[in-house]
């Protein structure tokens, strides 16, 4: 992964969200000791996090990243193993962008979360797309110019790269991923799926798919992402009747 300190980063900030809505379900229904799962944890880093801060959780993945920041059960979500009604809160970061069948994702994360649970999705958002594509020309001679151990090294990248910018998670290329993220588009697939919309927040956070420089700008990055953030953050509950 390229710049994985950033991504762990961007995750980090996600992190504040989390805990609040933990620690509002927790007050709610009077425990300490919630059941929380991630799907597509990746190295496990926000799980990681979490457990250090006292949260029941457990991470899983269908392919986990190593090294990795704590165990990370090898679980692909359209297929959780584990019994109907066990988890208070399930929660994903930049993961259902990537799911090819959300209908049976959402199925199985529905049969594995209690009456009572709620689910936290972070997806990115439009804002995201467009600086990727503004800023595409500096990541592609970013690439043909590798530095790696402060030595220049030139690495040969198809031209077309200039102006054809591959797409993310099921996205073909990225004017797909912009229809795919609009806030309408997401509101329409978790409607689909029998899930409500408790509340939304945005990540106040902007950046790109190409992690172009990294850790710079962070004043604007912020000030930007008040309301222009790169991703949502989606609490939902089961609307189906049970």
């Amino acid at each position: 992964m390229l710049f994985p300190e950033w991504v762990h980063y961007i995750r980090d900030h996600e992190i504040g969200n989390l805990e609040s809505v933990f620690k509002t379900y927790s007050e709610k229904y009077n425990t300490k000791n919630i059941k929380i799962l991630e799907i597509g944890a990746g190295d496990g880093h926000m799980t990681s996090i979490l457990i250090s801060k006292g949260w029941n959780v457990i991470a899983t993945d269908p392919k986990p990243r190593t090294p990795m920041k704590t165990y990370v059960c090898p679980m692909d979500g359209r297929n959780i193993s584990f019994p109907d009604n066990t988890f208070d809160i399930i929660f994903s970061s930049n993961v259902l962008e990537h799911i090819n069948d959300l209908p049976q994702a959402f199925s199985e994360m529905k049969r594995v979360l209690k009456k009572s649970g709620i689910m936290m999705h972070t997806v990115p958002t439009v804002p995201i797309v467009v600086l990727t594509f503004l800023i595409n020309p500096i990541a592609y001679f970013r690439n043909v110019l590798l530095i790696p151990q402060g030595k220049v090294r030139f690495s040969y990248v198809n031209p077309i790269n200039l102006i054809y910018i591959k797409g993310h998670g099921t996205s073909k290329t990225v004017f797909h991923s912009f229809f795919n993220w609009r806030k309408k588009r997401w509101k329409k697939i978790f409607f689909e799926n029998n899930l409500k919309i408790i509340y939304t927040y945005c990540l106040n956070l902007v950046y790109s798919l190409h992690k172009t420089f990294p850790f710079m700008f962070m004043k604007i990055r912020h000030l930007i992402g008040k309301s222009w953030g790169s991703a949502d953050i989606y609490i939902l509950k089961n609307n189906e009747k049970l």
